[in-house]
């Protein structure tokens, strides 16, 4: 899996609306998933794929 960065002001929009549902998402990222060929992946509903991810959680990721 591949990860980007989404840009800060789509970030923001993102975090903002996971406020409502989610109580501490102040460490949290917005991250778009990429296909291997660096291609956004998309929903079934054809929007980009992304994933919320703390700073702890992207760790994980990355070392295992």
């Amino acid at each position: 899996m591949l990860l980007k960065r989404a840009e800060p002001i789509i970030e923001q929009q993102v975090l903002n609306n996971a406020q409502k549902i989610m109580t501490d998402i102040e460490d949290f990222k917005v991250y778009f998933l990429l296909k291997s060929d660096g291609n956004y992946l998309k929903n079934s509903n054809g929007r980009i794929a992304m994933k919320l991810y703390s700073d702890q959680e992207l760790i994980k990721i990355i070392t295992s």
